[in-house]
Order: C-alpha cells, then sequence, then structure tokens
C-alpha cells in the first residue's frame, strides 16, 4: 500500500489489509503496523521537502491512531459500529436492570478495603466476577452484530464500556496496595 493509498483508504482495515471483523489476529495487525510504520515515518523523510515531510507525519499519525483502535477490543468495536453509521456520544443508559448492577458493582468495589488481610482475595473475585461479565457482554455483542442488529451491537459496547472503566477503578485500588 503507498501513501496515497493510506491518505485516502475509507478506514483503518484496509490500511492494515485486515477483513471488517470484530476479531483479529494481533500478530499480523502488529507485523503491518511495523512494516507501514517503517516505509512511512517521519525520520525517512527528514531530507524531503516540506510537503514530503508534511504527509510523512500526517500518514504516520493515521496509521498510529488505526493501529490503538484496532488492537484494543473495545475500540475495535466501537469503530466497527461507526462505520455502521452508528455514533458514540454520551448518554443515559435505560436498562434499569443494567444501572442497578453498576450501582451494585461500585458498592462492591468501595466496600473492598485495603487494609483486609483478605484484600488480595476481594480483589481477585471481583475481578473474576468483573472478567466474567466482560466475556458474556463481548458474546453478546458479536452474536448482535453478527446479526446486523447494530442498535443491540450498540447497547451491548454501552455495557463493555463501563465494565472497562470499572476494571481501570480496580487497577487504581491494587496500585494502593
Amino acid at each position: 500500500m503507498n501513501s496515497q493509498d493510506i491518505l485516502h483508504s475509507k478506514n483503518y482495515f484496509e490500511i492494515f489489509e485486515l477483513s471488517e471483523s470484530f476479531d483479529i489476529e494481533i500478530n499480523e495487525l502488529n507485523a503491518r503496523f511495523r512494516f507501514l510504520q517503517k516505509a512511512v515515518h517521519p525520520d525517512q523523510h527528514a531530507m524531503g521537502t516540506s510537503k514530503e515531510q508534511l504527509l510523512a507525519q500526517q500518514l504516520s499519525a493515521k496509521i498510529n491512531d488505526g493501529y490503538q483502535t484496532l488492537k484494543t477490543p473495545l475500540l475495535r468495536y466501537r469503530y466497527l459500529l461507526t462505520l455502521k453509521g452508528l455514533e458514540f456520544k454520551e448518554h443515559t443508559h435505560k436498562d434499569t436492570g443494567f444501572l442497578m448492577l453498576q450501582m451494585q458493582l461500585r458498592e462492591d468495589l468501595s466496600e473492598i478495603d485495603v487494609n483486609d488481610s483478605k484484600v488480595d482475595d476481594k480483589i481477585d473475585a471481583f475481578n473474576e466476577q468483573l472478567n466474567n461479565m466482560i466475556n458474556h457482554q463481548t458474546g453478546s455483542f458479536k452474536s448482535a452484530y453478527l446479526t446486523q442488529d447494530y442498535n443491540s451491537a450498540y447497547n451491548e459496547v454501552v455495557k463493555l464500556t463501563f465494565f472497562e472503566k470499572l476494571k481501570q477503578d480496580v487497577e487504581r485500588l491494587e496500585d494502593q496496595l
């Protein structure tokens, strides 16, 4: 793929010559990323014209953005849905059952005391529960996406986003240990 192809590619999957899918081969993505970055890296064009240097910076930035999006499952799922015309924005979730689950999980996490002698066990149990929920939501997203029920897939990604943020909160708690 040449510079013009990258600049005019419709999406990140095209840049990396991957099929549009929620499951991708990470090693293949990594290899293509390294190849593309080596070819367009701004250092390769340090002696070029200012226009060539600017183009190299733009290409490198686009490749980096695409790589970050495709290598992270949640970002990849969101991106797939944007390719289907859905726009992600901040909103209140209308699923009262999920709202109750959010409150319960936040409360459960807040009750973990870093000074408790069994804090590691409690964090491990919480993480296991959270990972099970993430796996379930991921499966629900994939099922909805495969059946082209993109609105349901969107709702599953919103739920996954909450779980990922909660995972970050758990990591912050672990950093306090």
